[in-house]
């Protein structure tokens, strides 16, 4: 049995009696043919789509005698697990092995969010570049990451807006041109009973998308400005433990506010 991890620097290991022994290509090309093939498995991939990751346009007079040398040197480095690598009369294929990209799918598909991200190990294959297919699977797969951590941030929101505003500051630096995280951000604080955070929030994804992209925030983030500023209901009622210098008091109470 073979084991595939790509869902970070990638990682090759073959089952050896009760443990695994490292398996990973050392160079490049070869990494880069054994990620192709773990990212199109449990499909074939034809020789001509495998000569395009490995050699993309550069000037190579046989394809096929290239590609299948390096081939061969991939079934090298696997030893004992080259039979997993399997010639198809298309192209080649990957047999008896487990590739993360699956278990994060099967865990996503099962309602698991946090089992799916725990996943990733890093960046997705940071150190194979100048591949098309990896590279488009690359920003399908950070894409599907990003996704993912939001719908987590949101559940945990839903179960306690004010533990969650630390995560979510931080999901928002890592990547502030995501207007749903600021949004997320804008609800946790709101529900917190932070309405002038939450506000400020929404100045700061403002700038950002002005300095970086020249754009205005979209109708999402701006309609819950609005809601935000409106006290509307349906964002839920903010939390009593803390009373912004914006929220309306009802007259003749005596309020503590409390400060930043």
């Amino acid at each position: 049995m073979l084991h595939v991890a790509v869902l970070g620097p990638m990682v090759a290991e073959a089952d050896q009696g009760d443990h695994r022994v490292d398996v990973t290509p050392k160079t490049g090309r070869e990494q880069m043919a054994l990620a192709a093939l773990a990212l199109s498995a449990p499909g074939t991939l034809s020789v001509g789509a495998l000569a395009d990751a490995l050699y993309g346009d550069d000037d190579v007079r046989d394809h096929r005698n290239a590609v299948q040398a390096v081939v061969s040197r991939v079934r090298k480095a696997l030893g004992d697990a080259s039979s997993c690598l399997e010639t198809t009369p298309s192209g080649y294929r990957l047999v008896d092995t487990d590739v993360d990209v699956a278990t994060m799918v099967a865990r996503r598909a099962a309602g698991d969010i946090e089992g799916a991200l725990a996943m990733w190990r890093g960046a997705t294959l940071a150190e194979v570049s100048g591949c098309g297919l990896i590279d488009n699977e690359r920003t399908r797969l950070d894409e599907l990451r990003a996704t993912l951590t939001e719908q987590l941030l949101r559940s945990r929101l839903d179960a306690d807006p004010a533990g969650t505003v630390a995560d979510l500051e931080a999901a928002v630096g890592e990547q502030p041109l995501r207007e749903h995280r600021w949004e997320l951000l804008m609800l946790a604080l709101y529900l917190s009973g932070r309405q002038a955070d939450a506000l400020r929030a929404f100045r700061r994804a403002r700038q950002h998308l002005a300095d970086e992209l020249g754009l205005e925030p979209g109708r999402a983030l701006v309609e819950l400005e609005a809601q935000v500023l409106a006290h509307d209901p349906s964002l839920g009622t903010p939390s009593m433990q803390r009373v912004d210098r914006t929220t309306a008091l009802p007259t003749g109470t005596v309020t503590v506010l409390l400060c930043d």
